[in-house]
């Protein structure tokens, strides 16, 4: 498989592993599932799609074809900005202990916060939708290039 074929591979590959981290954001928030930390990575440099785009994906600016990745870097960043938000809500960082500075606390919420993580939640699909947009756009210019 070639470089080409490779990156083909991830972006369709990075599409289902978001639309799996939605669903799971989405289980957190109306199933409310324990889930910790590291089945959704909170932040956005440690998701699948995020450690690649910051090592390979990268080096598709070098493409002349490929100009301009931001859309796509503040796209995922707010994406994961949002999450957090919904991630605090259900889980309290205890201050007071190692273990607690490590784990966050499973708590329950009122509704008012309940109401609060669906709300952030639409917004996160409203965003998810629009980067998935951009990585099939993505995906295509990729297809489309001849010389890689």
């Amino acid at each position: 498989m070639d470089r080409k074929e490779e990156a083909i591979e991830y972006l369709k590959n990075a599409k289902d592993a978001h639309l799996k981290w939605v669903e799971k954001a989405k289980d957190l928030v109306f199933s409310n599932l324990d889930l910790s930390e590291k089945i959704i990575p909170v932040n956005s440099t440690e998701c699948e799609f995020g450690k690649w785009f910051l090592k390979e994906g990268r080096g598709l600016l070098l493409l002349n074809e490929v100009s301009d990745l931001k859309k796509i870097e503040f796209l995922h960043k707010e994406l994961h900005e949002i999450y957090e938000t919904i991630f605090n809500i259900y889980y309290l960082k205890n201050k007071k202990s190692f273990i607690g500075k490590l784990f966050g606390v499973k708590r329950k919420i009122s509704e008012e916060d309940l109401n609060k993580s669906k709300k952030s939640f639409n917004k996160m699909v409203l965003i998810s939708e629009k980067l998935l947009k951009e990585i099939e756009f993505l995906e295509q210019i990729v297809i489309k290039i001849n010389k890689f």
